[in-house]
C-alpha cells in the first residue's frame, strides 16, 4: 500500500510542476498596485489548467498526509517490533565447572594470625 500511494505521490507531484509551467504569466501583475481589477487577482473562471492544477495540488496533498501517516506507523510498528508482551523465557545459566584432580590444595587457614601483631 505505502509503494502504490508512493508512485501516485510522485507521478502527481511531476503532472503538478508540469501544469504549472504551461500556465501562462501575467503580464499586468505590476497594474496589481494601481487598480483592482480582476485580471490582477485572477478571474472566477479557469480553464482546463487551472483545474487541472486544482485536482493534482488536492492528490498531491492527500498523497502527502496518507504517506506521513503510514510512515508514522511503520516507525511505530518497527520500534516496537524486538518487544513482545509474553515475558522473557528463563535461561538456564550453566554450572560451574569443578577444578581439575591435579590442582594443588589450598592452604590451611589456621597459619594465619587472627589479630594483627602489636608494636
Amino acid at each position: 500500500m505505502f509503494t502504490f500511494i508512493l508512485v501516485i505521490h510522485v507521478i502527481a507531484a511531476f503532472l503538478l510542476i508540469f501544469i504549472v509551467l504551461l500556465q501562462p504569466g501575467k503580464t499586468d501583475a505590476g497594474a496589481a498596485f494601481a487598480g483592482t481589477s480582476s485580471a490582477n487577482f485572477g478571474s472566477s473562471e479557469g480553464n482546463v489548467l487551472t483545474k487541472g492544477t486544482m485536482i493534482f495540488a488536492t492528490v498531491f496533498m492527500l498523497t502527502s498526509i496518507s504517506l506521513a501517516y503510514l510512515s508514522s506507523n511503520q516507525n511505530a510498528k518497527s520500534m516496537l517490533k524486538g518487544y513482545s508482551a509474553k515475558p522473557a523465557a528463563q535461561t538456564q545459566v550453566p554450572a560451574p565447572v569443578a577444578p581439575a584432580a591435579s590442582a594443588a590444595p589450598a592452604p590451611a587457614s589456621s597459619n594465619l594470625p587472627t589479630e594483627p601483631a602489636k608494636k
